[in-house]
């Protein structure tokens, strides 16, 4: 890749760069945010510098196979005239991709979320493409459930502190009321994650494994004014289980839709339009979905944490964790649960 130092007129340094990198008749450029907007006689463009060189480089590699391959979801990269996908400016590495007007996507938006659910799947499918050497790093299912089991010893730990304190406080009493009512949820899900690795031939080896987003935001998204859709990038990629992905964006639909079931199930419905789910897949989405990690998270922080917040305010997000957890248990046992008799 060819290096640009940067000087004190920057667009102009960039400018005369984009000329002479990628021959384009550049007439206009003009920072904004992280990024610079290029106008040019071939059209609009979006020059993105990054900092992490070589995550960068890999996730460029895995954006220009899909595309070439046949995943529409991202917006073509142009190459330089020697044929790289980027180039050194100044200590980062800068790529050049298409741009449309538009907007951001938004998970509140129905529309927006059927759209995403339609993008993850085919993303999915796509991936299962990608040459082994463009494959990210692994997520195994083992290291998952393992995470889970410490969550969960985690919260027996907080029950006993909050049950033999000297002097309770008024978080304890909360917590332990809240104990009473998730513990439920918490085992549960180590018991339907436990089972995948159960048996002959455990249902964990067969579940579909391929580039996972690991981010599935509508903020990952990019709306164009002409109705097309695209994800606005591929960083912090992963290699794992699809359903992974497929439990990360239904909880943010969950979340943003106040938990609602229908909206939920629509989506579920879309993503599986194009890739349809197996079993082992609704069991690894239920087990995950349903651990109470809001109420988790918030003990965490109480009883392991560095307490930035007094305890009014952990009082009061406890209380949230704990509806949330509720509220998304329902949500889980919807989706998934009544698809494996539960």
């Amino acid at each position: 890749m060819q290096h640009v130092q940067l000087e004190e007129q920057t667009d102009t340094v960039i400018l005369r760069s984009l000329v002479e990198l990628y021959a384009l008749e550049v007439t206009a450029i003009g920072s904004k945010g992280r990024g610079y907007m290029v106008f040019g006689q071939d059209g609009v463009f979006w020059l993105q510098p990054e900092e992490d060189k070589a995550e960068v480089v890999a996730m460029l590699q895995r954006w220009d196979h899909l595309y070439a391959i046949g995943f529409k979801g991202l917006t073509p990269l142009q190459a330089t005239t020697d044929g790289d996908l980027g180039f050194y400016l100044d200590d980062h590495i800068a790529y050049l991709r298409g741009f449309s007007p538009g907007r951001v996507g938004e998970l509140t938006l129905r529309e927006d979320v059927m759209r995403t659910a339609k993008l993850l799947a085919q993303l999915h499918v796509c991936s299962r493409e990608l040459p082994r050497a463009l494959w990210p790093e692994p997520v195994e299912i083992e290291d998952i459930g393992n995470l889970h089991v410490s969550r969960q010893a985690d919260m027996s730990l907080f029950k006993k502190m909050a049950t033999h304190r000297l002097y309770p406080t008024a978080f304890d009493g909360l917590f332990l009321e809240a104990y009473d009512v998730i513990a439920h949820n918490a085992a549960e899900s180590l018991e339907v994650l436990a089972s995948l690795n159960r048996g002959n031939i455990p249902l964990a080896r067969a579940i579909p494994v391929g580039l996972l987003k690991q981010s599935c935001r509508g903020a990952d998204l990019w709306v164009a004014d002409d109705g097309n859709v695209c994800l606005r990038h591929l960083k912090g990629a992963a290699w794992g289980p699809f359903a992974l992905d497929v439990v990360t964006f239904l909880d943010n639909v969950g979340y943003y839709s106040e938990w609602s079931q229908a909206t939920g199930q629509r989506a579920l419905a879309c993503y599986e339009k194009v890739r349809p789910l197996e079993r082992g897949e609704f069991q690894l989405i239920y087990g995950l979905g349903v651990f109470p990690k809001g109420t988790w998270g918030v003990a965490y922080e109480y009883y392991k944490g560095n307490r930035r917040q007094d305890e009014l305010q952990f009082i009061l997000e406890l209380r949230l964790g704990l509806d949330r957890d509720i509220a998304a248990g329902d949500f889980w046992r919807w989706l998934a649960g009544v698809e494996l008799g539960l």
